[in-house]
């Protein structure tokens, strides 16, 4: 025990450490902290998964294909110029 702590102090912490424990929130607050571990590791899992994916795409400089392209493919091209550090601003 604290030597700040009277003895009517430390019984009052008790019990209201007590109280906390039995009023259930602790597992609560554990599984929401899960949930949210959950969610960061699946959004981690699939940008390793995107980056991955995009690091086996071949740079495109030709400008008349990089103009034919569309859809997923173009921006997969972009999203690997990114991730490669490139700046995507044209002057």
């Amino acid at each position: 025990m604290n030597k700040n702590l009277q003895e009517d102090d430390h019984k009052f912490l008790m019990h209201m450490g007590q109280e906390i424990n039995s009023s259930g929130l602790e597992p609560k607050r554990q599984d929401k902290n899960q949930k949210e571990n959950d969610i960061d590791m699946e959004a981690a899992q699939k940008k390793a998964e995107k980056n991955a994916r995009l690091s086996g795409i071949l740079f495109i400089f030709d400008e008349d294909v990089i103009a034919s392209l569309k859809g997923q493919k173009l921006q997969d091209e972009l999203d690997a110029f990114r991730l490669a550090g490139a700046s995507l601003l044209y002057w």
